[in-house]
């Protein structure tokens, strides 16, 4: 493991990922998108009744850490935030949060069933190999024990 003065803790390689490094030039925190996706994920939250402030929380696919620091300005809460994309951690908003290049597939046993939420914003859709993603992932997840699908009539605004 090593890490470098930007706070990327190294635990992979570097890699190509299915997502152009130039969103990350145009998504920032008042991006429409970027300001949505977290309104209608607090809504859902607070229909689950959640209290993140006990979890171990992480994002996958995190970016340029606009989720992370998101969850850590609105809830009070770290949020790990993991990516292949160098370009994109190199340039993460989320500067006082932890920011790791891993490659989940590695399933890295220091993460076995770590964490209790894994946040995935925009992400599933730029996986080649979904159902190796999501063995990897489950790899570093603790199942809490409610779950639910956010409908796609929760992005109309009301």
């Amino acid at each position: 493991m090593s890490s470098t003065p930007n706070n990327i803790i190294y635990l992979s390689q570097p890699s190509s990922v299915s997502m152009a490094d130039d969103w990350y030039d145009v998504a920032n925190l008042d991006h429409f998108w970027i300001k949505r996706r977290f309104e209608v994920f607090r809504q859902l939250l607070r229909q689950l009744n959640l209290d993140l402030q006990n979890f171990k929380v992480a994002e996958i696919g995190c970016g340029n850490g606009l989720v992370q620091y998101q969850f850590s300005k609105y809830y009070g809460i770290d949020v790990d935030g993991f990516d292949l994309n160098q370009v994109a951690l190199q340039k993460s908003v989320a500067t006082e949060q932890n920011l790791f290049l891993y490659d989940i597939h590695e399933k890295n046993a220091e993460y076995k069933n770590y964490y209790d939420l894994i946040i995935l914003f925009d992400v599933i859709e730029h996986i080649d190999d979904q159902i190796q993603f999501e063995i990897g992932r489950a790899h570093v997840w603790t199942p809490v024990t409610q779950w639910s699908r956010m409908p796609s009539s929760a992005w109309k605004k009301k």
